[in-house]
């Protein structure tokens, strides 16, 4: 294996880097790396909590995420009728704080 390389500072520091990504939280992380704005994050805006976890699996690249998790994410964070809105918009920097935060994102 090549865990090596996590240890408890970079640990520390990815959770700060999801932080700046996921929440916005201002930290210096240049942009153009992985744009901050999540509107930046979807070329067309999504139908369906689904396809918002669909289109950020894509962009961060996960380990597979086992269905549950994923459902009980998708159903925790969308509990009404879909909209692309600006509190989806937040919905989805949570989904992505999540999804940077999850074991499968730390390892692969």
């Amino acid at each position: 294996e090549h865990d090596g390389w996590i240890n408890s500072n970079s640990l520390r520091f990815r959770g700060k880097l999801a932080a700046g990504l996921g929440l916005g939280e201002a930290l210096g992380v240049d942009q153009q790396l992985f744009p901050t704005t999540v509107s930046a994050w979807f070329p067309t805006p999504p139908a369906t909590a689904q396809a918002v976890y669909d289109r950020l699996v894509a962009l961060l690249q996960p380990a597979p995420i086992p269905s549950t998790v994923r459902d009980t994410w998708l159903s925790g964070l969308w509990t009404g009728a879909f909209a692309w809105d600006s509190v989806s918009q937040g919905k989805a920097r949570e989904l992505a704080f999540l999804l940077l935060n999850c074991p499968q994102a730390q390892l692969h």
